[in-house]
């Protein structure tokens, strides 16, 4: 599966640390490679009862997480965060925004 990042979701990445970064682009790899079945994926719902694609990257030091969907047969990443921040409300409602 063709996996892409939006320009926000890219942003996200080179505000991690390198290993963080590493781990994710790890992550989407094996995504690439065989497909959203990965452990990682899981399905979320955000705040509009939407279902979007959890991405877990929890590796050592590591607790992350991306949200993505598919958009014309590709697996879109639209953000980028640490698991501690990404459950409040604002940033479900910034992953929102970035799919709208």
């Amino acid at each position: 599966m063709q996996v892409s990042l939006t320009p926000r979701a890219f942003e996200d990445l080179k505000n991690l640390d390198e290993e963080v970064s590493d781990e994710f682009f790890d992550i989407l790899q094996k995504l690439e490679d065989e497909g959203m079945s990965i452990k990682e994926v899981s399905l979320w719902e955000d705040n509009r009862g939407e279902l979007l694609f959890r991405l877990k990257i929890k590796e050592d030091k590591t607790d992350h997480r991306g949200f993505s969907d598919i958009e014309d047969g590709k697996a879109v990443v639209y953000n980028v965060f640490h698991r501690d921040e990404g459950y409040e409300n604002s940033v479900k409602k910034e992953v929102e925004s970035r799919i709208e």
